[in-house]
């Protein structure tokens, strides 16, 4: 009895951790979207007036943002969800794209993915090793 109880519990603090974890990484990839400093529509708009067919850029994922597993070992994006809750909330990114950034009439096709970059700095002869997500995004563009 008393161990159901705590899978139970388990499973639920999982799902609610899941929820924020969700909530928090898409405000911050609005933020990016948004964020001015990025100039991200104007790299669209100039890509699109070359002539170019498929345009792509990404968007770090820092794991610090994320309140509530500061303390965690690193977790890939997509470890923290199940497969079919991962393509909903890409798919909902790639809405938000569409509508923020008003591509509805320059782009064809949004294919958006979840990465896992490694970098490798050396340092006075120790090797530190950093892994982090990147979103990645891949518009084609109409004729």
């Amino acid at each position: 009895m008393i161990k159901e109880n705590r899978v139970d519990f388990n499973r639920k603090v999982r799902a609610d951790n899941q929820e924020i974890y969700r909530k928090e990484l898409f405000n911050y990839i609005k933020k990016e979207i948004v964020n001015p400093e990025n100039e991200l529509l104007k790299f669209i708009q100039e890509t699109y007036n070359k002539g170019s067919y498929i345009g792509e850029f990404s968007i770090d994922i820092p794991l610090l943002y994320v309140k509530h597993i500061e303390s965690a070992d690193y977790t890939s994006v997509t470890d923290m969800f199940s497969e079919s809750i991962l393509k909903g909330f890409i798919q909902e990114i790639n809405i938000y794209l569409l509508n923020t950034l008003n591509l509805k009439d320059i782009v064809e096709n949004i294919e958006s993915k979840f990465e896992t970059e490694t970098t490798i700095e050396y340092e006075d002869f120790i090797e530190n090793t950093f892994r982090g997500d990147i979103l990645k995004v891949i518009l084609t563009f109409k004729d």
